[in-house]
């Protein structure tokens, strides 16, 4: 019991420094601070509390296994697990989608549902831009890195953010506009040095 009290009162990178060493206790800590938020980023993925149950679990078994991999200089404990949720998250929708792809007859009208070859290539388009802006993402600072992950890739509020990080809403925002205008400064240097 004095083991587990003491877990609380250590910060995320403590714990995962002793999670990687197999400390079951410090797992069950991160667990219980973090699970609510993940299931509720699943959720909103997922659409249904069966799959976002999976979807959660699968990715703090992926942070167990993974506890030696996790750098904190990169980013926050929080903001690499909901990256974990989502990521699952999306894992679990894709099979859910193979699966009745292949139970389905092709018919005449499947056929016709097809994406046209105009649209696959908006789809090339959109995912180069989207690797782009998370290779200009990763050149943040990490607080200013956490902030923009949190509300851009993993869809939380400002307001939730700050809760989150236990941290002012002013210092969000405010870590949030000098991020934004990084980036778009960064974005704008990559286009002239192009052209």
């Amino acid at each position: 019991m004095i083991a587990v009290a003491r877990c609380a009162t250590e910060t995320d990178e403590e714990l995962m420094g002793r999670v990687a060493d197999g400390d079951a206790r410090a797992f069950q800590v991160i667990y219980d601070r973090h699970h609510r938020q993940a299931f509720s980023l699943a959720r909103r993925v997922m659409g249904d509390s069966g799959g976002a149950e999976e979807a959660t679990q699968e990715a703090f078994l992926s942070l167990w296994r993974g506890a030696a991999t996790f750098n904190p200089e990169r980013a926050a404990l929080r903001t690499w697990l909901f990256t974990l949720v989502r990521n699952r998250s999306i894992d679990l929708l894709r099979r859910r989608g193979t699966r009745t792809a292949l139970r389905q007859e092709w018919s005449q009208d499947a056929v016709e549902r097809i994406e046209a070859p105009e649209r696959t290539e908006d789809q090339v388009l959109a995912s180069h831009e989207r690797d782009r802006a998370r290779r200009l993402v990763a050149q943040l600072p990490p607080e200013q890195r956490e902030v923009i992950d949190l509300s851009y890739f993993a869809g939380h509020t400002q307001t939730e953010i700050a809760t989150q990080i236990g941290i002012p809403l002013g210092t969000v925002k405010g870590r949030a506009r000098l991020a934004l205008g990084k980036l778009r400064h960064a974005a704008e240097r990559e286009e002239s040095s192009a052209a």
